[in-house]
């Protein structure tokens, strides 16, 4: 990659993570690597449909969005290697606005932290 994923960013790119889909393309919220697994590079998905834990976005969050609202998941992480995501040829796509709702990055960590497998 060229660039520096950065926390709040959006990239969209075809996954083979999303559920009930052997491949779809989804938007990704870049979050951060760990300390434990750098190379890892972790993810929440954002989706059409609001489901359980996820946190409901506008146009005023996110500018370059097609429909007029969309969730985070926020009940799991997506991790994607160094690797798979250079094959991907990720450009950034847009960013989270600073005014969403728990947008800081700080308030993403406790989500990384609460998963132990990374």
């Amino acid at each position: 990659m060229s660039f520096e994923l950065r926390c709040g960013d959006i990239y969209g790119f075809v996954t083979k993570q999303a559920v009930n889909h052997p491949f779809r393309y989804k938007y990704h919220l870049y979050l951060t690597t760990t300390s434990r697994h750098p190379t890892q590079h972790i993810f929440l998905l954002i989706n059409s449909r609001a489901r359980e834990d996820s946190m409901r976005i506008t146009r005023a969050d996110w500018g370059g969005m097609t429909k007029s609202q969309s969730f985070i998941l926020c009940a799991r992480l997506f991790a994607y290697s160094s690797t798979e995501l250079k094959s991907k040829k990720l450009t950034p796509r847009d960013r989270l606005s600073d005014a969403a709702p728990n947008q800081a990055c700080a308030g993403w960590q406790y989500i990384v932290a609460s998963h132990a497998v990374y």
